[in-house]
């Protein structure tokens, strides 16, 4: 659900507003009203508002708007401007703030259709930020394992293992994959390197990191001390078992 701040002076057309994009716009909440500018950033900071309608053909002090430091850079792009004024654009808030204007407000759809635009914006860029949290999230995982395994994470070849996981960890059936085969050349690609480069790194990675331990002590750490690959393979495997 995406919520917006309205800003209207008048109390009618903040009724008849919130009613229409109530029953014309799914997926928009509108989450807070104020009808005095100088209320704005109080109501930013007590409500999660994603964007903001200022009708502001009731305010006539212009100047307080544009010199009004009450919005920040996530409401680039995030603010539609309802006047019947066409100055308004040269008379109003930075532009860098302004996604659209509407200064024919007679025709509701002209209301409507770039309220709806930006909603559908602003939905698009709240799953991509989601879908980057849980990259950020899995990826965090990966790391404190491989931190646990006695890995430098500041060693690249550490960087092109944390990558194989992660792709692996997207992938069901990574038992069944030959890395160098099907796996690398893809890590390689998104990291502009060759699999022979990735391939050779993580096995140096990896070679560090089993130097800082007795072999015992790495095997029962990996919950199978009998076996003795302790290949890359082996341990990007127990890693994914861990996240």
């Amino acid at each position: 659900m995406i919520n917006a701040l309205l800003v209207e002076r008048d109390i009618e057309n903040s009724i008849e507003l919130a009613n229409t994009i109530h029953m014309k716009i799914k997926n928009l909440r509108i989450s807070a009203i104020t009808n005095k500018l100088t209320n704005i950033k109080h109501v930013l900071t007590k409500h999660d508002i994603d964007i903001i309608l200022m009708n502001i053909n009731c305010f006539q002090n212009m100047k307080t708007i544009k010199e009004d430091k009450f919005l920040n850079s996530k409401y680039k792009n995030s603010v539609i401007l309802i006047s019947n004024n066409k100055s308004i654009k040269n008379n109003s808030i930075s532009r860098s703030y302004i996604y659209d204007y509407i200064t024919n407000t007679d025709n509701i759809s002209n209301l409507i259709e770039p309220i709806n635009e930006l909603v559908k914006l602003k939905i698009d860029n709240k799953v991509y930020n989601i879908k980057d949290s849980k990259e950020n999230i899995t990826k965090k995982k990966i790391k404190k394992e491989l931190a646990n395994l006695r890995y430098k994470l500041s060693h690249k070849g550490t960087q092109y293992i944390i990558e194989t996981i992660y792709f692996l960890y997207k992938t069901s059936d990574y038992y069944n994959n030959n890395y160098e085969r099907d796996i690398y050349p893809i890590i390689a690609q998104k990291l502009e390197t060759s699999a022979h480069n990735i391939k050779c790194n993580i096995r140096n990675a990896t070679e560090k990191m089993k130097s800082t331990w007795e072999e015992n002590e790495l095997l029962k750490y990996l919950n199978n001390p009998s076996d003795s690959n302790l290949g890359p393979k082996r341990i990007i495997e127990f890693v994914l078992t861990k996240i």
